[in-house]
């Protein structure tokens, strides 16, 4: 690993670690919330775990779109290799048809 990278990892870690922490540190304050004899906070640390829920959904939709993204990628260097430097005669015509469909 290169230094930039490993410091990558690093923040992203500490991030996951910390968003991790926050996330139990509500679920503990929504199990002593009843007890609590402030107006509204059973109700806020709710919402804040929904924020958190939703949070989580939208980074896990992220991540599925970051992996499509890398193997359309993949894909597309895949079919470039396969008519690089012929010419459209020699292009094999189910090729074709798949540049055609991508081209839609």
């Amino acid at each position: 690993l290169s230094a930039r990278s490993a410091d990558d990892i690093v923040k992203h870690t500490g991030r996951e670690y910390a968003f991790q922490t926050a996330k139990e540190f509500f679920v503990v304050l929504e199990a002593v919330s009843v007890a609590v004899p402030v107006p509204g906070f059973a109700a806020a640390v709710k919402a804040a775990l929904n924020i958190i829920k939703a949070c989580e959904e939208s980074h896990a939709t992220i991540e599925r779109a970051q992996d499509l993204k890398f193997r359309i990628k993949a894909l597309v260097v895949i079919l470039v290799n396969a008519v690089k430097g012929k010419t459209v005669k020699e292009i094999p015509p189910r090729i074709l048809a798949d540049i055609e469909k991508l081209s839609r």
